[in-house]
């Protein structure tokens, strides 16, 4: 067997060896672009947008925006499939490595760590599961709004900063001034205490993804809070959180006959999509509107005042200015007033902060 050596290579001509020298480079040089795109680049994701960096899209930092935790779902729009997903203990945003692609990443801001409303972010393989998934009331707390939103975004060559905007799910109702000018002497002639002040026919759950249509809504009167009436006897047993988003016990406040309360009450609830085409005041329980109820004695007799509120969606706010009494209110919290009670409402716009309240 002969001996291989240095003596036996090919010996290959200068002039040759510098004519090869360029596809050599090129064929390294392809090989790098290669490796490059496979490459997975650092993509940092957080909540709000390029100058808000760390609060909700429009909102101030506040306890009505204040992000506590949050988790983060990436789905591939190619597919829809889940790509990446992880999760913050505060505000802080999240970092994930991908391939290049394009991607849409989901939000979803105060999600409970327990109980029912329990989110594991690396459960929904999709979007659409993602969307679907239950959201309760009483999760929510006034200062740990629950919030949703996602934002698409390319990978290509370089790593990336994608801010999320998320929304509220709930709506806020709002009450800041309550006056009471009773247009008969004898009536104005007794005192006038007021009870409460809250709201009822309140859904207890919706979607994380988007609110829930009238057809969609529970018919199960179980499934609401204060169906009919506070606390009334069928409804979904409301635990202190919703309590504490849903009314006001004023502890026997009397307002003189002429004068105002400056009240500023906030309750904060999930959307009802119930139209005042499809608002029912039976005795019998069905879907009906949410209403904000003001709750008084004139002289010994209770009378409720009734602010009916149709058509909700999440993240707006419905501001009363002024609600003003002048007469006997109804019987029951479901019988509306048109002739004892004047509202006097904001002017209306989409959002929340940015001029979202409703006229009526």
């Amino acid at each position: 067997m002969k001996n291989l050596s240095l003596r036996n290579a090919i010996r290959w001509p200068v002039g040759v060896l510098l004519s090869l020298l360029p596809f050599l480079f090129t064929s390294c040089d392809r090989r790098l672009v290669q490796g490059e795109e496979a490459t997975e680049l650092i993509v940092e994701f957080r909540i709000g947008d390029e100058a808000l960096p760390t609060r909700a899209s429009g909102v101030p930092v506040s306890g009505e925006g204040q992000v506590n935790r949050w988790a983060l779902c990436v789905y591939r729009l190619s597919d829809g499939m889940l790509a990446a997903f992880g999760s913050s203990s505060s505000s802080s945003s999240i970092s994930k490595t991908l391939p290049a692609g394009e991607y849409r990443a989901v939000a979803l801001v105060n999600a409970p760590v327990f109980g029912s409303g329990f989110f594991d972010p690396s459960a929904f393989l999709t979007e659409a599961g993602l969307g679907g998934q239950v959201a309760f009331l009483s999760d929510n707390a006034a200062g740990s709004l629950e919030m949703y939103g996602h934002a698409d975004f390319s990978l290509e060559r370089n790593s990336v900063s994608v801010p999320i905007p998320v929304s509220r799910l709930v709506s806020k109702v709002e009450l800041r001034k309550l006056s009471l000018r009773l247009s008969d002497a004898g009536l104005a002639a007794y005192p006038f205490t007021l009870s409460a002040v809250y709201l009822d026919n309140v859904p207890s759950r919706t979607n994380w993804g988007r609110d829930l249509s009238y057809d969609e809504l529970w018919a199960d009167r179980s499934f609401w809070y204060n169906a009919m009436g506070w606390h009334a006897a069928g409804s979904c047993p409301s635990p202190a959180c919703p309590d504490a988003l849903l009314g006001d016990q004023p502890a026997g406040t009397v307002i003189a006959q002429g004068q105002s309360l400056v009240t500023d009450y906030v309750y904060y609830t999930l959307p009802n999509a119930t139209t005042d085409s499809q608002d029912t005041r039976s005795g019998h329980w069905d879907k009906r509107a949410t209403r904000l109820v003001i709750e008084a004695r004139i002289g010994p007799q209770v009378q409720y005042y009734v602010a009916t509120l149709p058509g909700m969606a999440r993240n707006r706010s419905y501001v009363i200015e002024e609600a003003v009494i002048t007469g006997l209110g109804a019987a029951d919290p479901e019988t509306e007033t048109p002739n004892s009670l004047e509202l006097l409402f904001s002017l209306a716009d989409a959002g929340w902060e940015d001029g979202g309240t409703i006229i009526l």
